[in-house]
């Protein structure tokens, strides 16, 4: 997803591969790049039922687009993990 581009809040086309600063320092972000879409959020799916339920209580995905926070919502509430949306 890395080489994908998205519309920045300013109408600007952005590469989808964009340094990720931490504001929770006790955390980690994890960076997979996967062949397909598929492959990549079999991943995610797996990185997060392996998680402890404290831990992925913490965990958050970050979406460079509305229609990729719809993917997400969709792969995670068919998955049966639990997550609330937040926007900034």
């Amino acid at each position: 997803m890395a080489d994908d581009a998205f519309e920045d809040i300013d109408g600007l086309h952005t590469p989808g591969g964009r340094d990720v600063d931490l504001t929770y320092h006790g955390g980690q972000v994890a960076r997979v790049t996967k062949p397909t879409v598929d492959a990549h959020d079999q991943t995610l799916l797996d990185a997060l039922c392996a998680s402890p339920d404290g831990v992925r209580a913490d965990a958050a995905v970050l979406c460079p687009s509305m229609r990729a926070i719809g993917h997400y919502q969709r792969l995670l509430t068919q998955a049966g993990l639990m997550q609330v949306r937040v926007t900034g």
